[in-house]
């Protein structure tokens, strides 16, 4: 349940910061609040993991840290799919909005604060709306067309287990 988080996380000590919220305000909009309310340091990674979704191994932290502390400002790595098995994603960081995402939006989605806070609040809503669905298409196409050094590794490190309803229409970008 939900009382057991904080409990259940303790391990972490001055690591974590869980955010509660009293009302209901929205995924992208949370993003946004964590990450500009909670995070002070531009050049720190963050990684966004979904709450039915995981690392594929212990390792991962380990990795991003020794990429991250290589230069690079957005990495992305393969997410496995037990609903796709054989499922293989290409990113494309040059112009990602021209290509329908260019695969730019797949889970593990890590990135600098910096690249986060060049993007204006304004860019997450649709006529005065927040927008409530494909925030992962949202916030990482417009990092990506902005990020000096990403990379994508092209293994498994992330274990997606698709939770969505698929609708083609779903998605649209601006």
């Amino acid at each position: 349940a939900l009382n057991e988080v904080p409990g259940i996380l303790t391990w972490l000590g001055s690591r974590l910061t869980l955010i509660r919220n009293s009302n209901r305000i929205g995924h992208i909009r949370n993003i946004i609040k964590a990450i500009k309310n909670y995070c002070d340091n531009p050049e720190s990674l963050i990684v966004i993991l979904d709450q039915d979704d995981a690392f594929i191994s212990d390792e991962v932290v380990e990795r991003l840290t020794d990429l991250t502390n290589k230069g690079h400002d957005l990495i992305l790595a393969g997410p496995f799919r037990p609903d796709k098995p054989t499922k293989v994603y290409y990113p494309e960081f040059d112009e990602p909005k021209q290509k329908f995402g260019g695969d730019v939006w797949i889970h593990l989605r890590s990135f600098k604060k910096r690249l986060f806070d060049q993007v204006s609040e304004d860019f997450y809503k649709i006529n005065d709306e927040w927008i409530t669905i494909c925030t992962d298409y949202a916030t990482m196409i417009p990092m990506a067309e902005i990020a000096q050094n990403p990379i994508y590794i092209p293994e498994y490190w992330y274990w997606h287990e698709k939770s969505t309803i698929k609708d083609e229409n779903y998605c649209q970008l601006r």
